[in-house]
């Protein structure tokens, strides 16, 4: 059942028979995050998840995610360069050169972060937050504690360095930089 109803959630209910190969990238996609949503996980991690979508099916993917999330806390942490994204947040972490620029509410982080580098986001300075499709649980207890945090790449050189983080369960974050 929970199966049937991602693929409803994802609008690829016509697809079910069909080999994933022959599916479009936006579907592959979308099919992705289904699968993901049938998790019964405490956490998903997703990685620039509007890539290969478009405008309908992102926020129909939205919808979806936060039903997901709506039956119980969950975290979402999404990795994305886009910048409107932070629009759906309950957190923004801003990372350059490997060090945390800024976190909090992404209106703060804006608010309080006007770097030239940092991307406009007009939305923030023009309207309401927009409101999740599906009442959500109020963030609980902390699900991800990091200290001290560095990452190096293989071939030399820092990708991350003393990263201090910590995310609430049930909380949607973005990660850019």
């Amino acid at each position: 059942r929970r199966v049937d109803a991602a693929l409803k959630s994802f609008r690829l209910s016509p697809f079910a028979g069909r080999n994933p190969h022959s599916l479009s990238g936006g579907e592959k996609r979308r099919l992705g995050l289904a699968a993901l949503s049938v998790l019964d996980a405490e956490a998903l991690i997703l990685d620039e998840p509007e890539l290969h979508l478009d405008g309908e099916s992102w926020r129909e993917a939205l919808a979806a995610l936060d039903l997901w999330r709506s039956a119980r806390p969950r975290l979402l942490l999404e990795i994305s360069r886009d910048p409107d994204r932070a629009l759906v947040a309950d957190g923004l972490i801003i990372l350059r050169e490997g060090r945390l620029v800024a976190a909090g509410p992404p209106r703060e982080v804006y608010r309080e972060h006007r770097a030239p580098d940092l991307p406009r986001v007009e939305a923030f300075e023009d309207s309401p937050a927009p409101r999740p499709t599906v009442f959500l649980p109020e963030p609980g207890p902390t699900f991800l504690r990091v200290r001290g945090l560095g990452l190096d790449l293989p071939g030399g050189g820092r990708l991350l360095e003393r990263l201090d983080l910590e995310i609430r369960r049930g909380e949607r974050i973005l990660l850019t930089g």
